[in-house]
């Protein structure tokens, strides 16, 4: 799940593209407006790019990662720094990245693959 900041109560477009510039997830999700939240579930006003507005209910648990994002350019990245990078490989087997996340450390280390 990610958290982004609303402009004028509206769930904005960066850049003209979904999730602050960033390719969609294959997870699936929406856009929307937190309208109520409690110990394990929220109401959300779904954005439809026509216009219109639906609500619907989100379960979370747990499990489920809170992340704030927001587009930062190269600088962000440091040495030491943990990274989720996602891309294609060129011919040469260099990633070339279109994504680039930095999750939160946890406990001192960097989140491993799940299986």
């Amino acid at each position: 799940m990610v958290v982004g900041a609303s402009s004028g109560g509206q769930c904005q477009k960066t850049g003209g593209a979904d999730n602050a510039g960033l390719p969609r997830s294959p997870l699936g999700g929406f856009r929307g407006t937190v309208d109520s939240i409690d110990d394990k579930t929220m109401l959300v006003s779904i954005h439809g790019t026509d216009g219109s507005s639906t609500k619907t209910t989100v379960e979370y648990n747990d499990l489920t990662l809170f992340a704030d994002r927001h587009r930062v350019n190269a600088d962000a990245v440091v040495e030491g720094k943990c990274i989720i990078a996602g891309g294609t490989n060129d011919t040469g087997g260099v990633l070339q990245a279109q994504t680039i996340n930095m999750p939160l450390v946890v406990n001192g280390s960097c989140p491993q693959p799940k299986d």
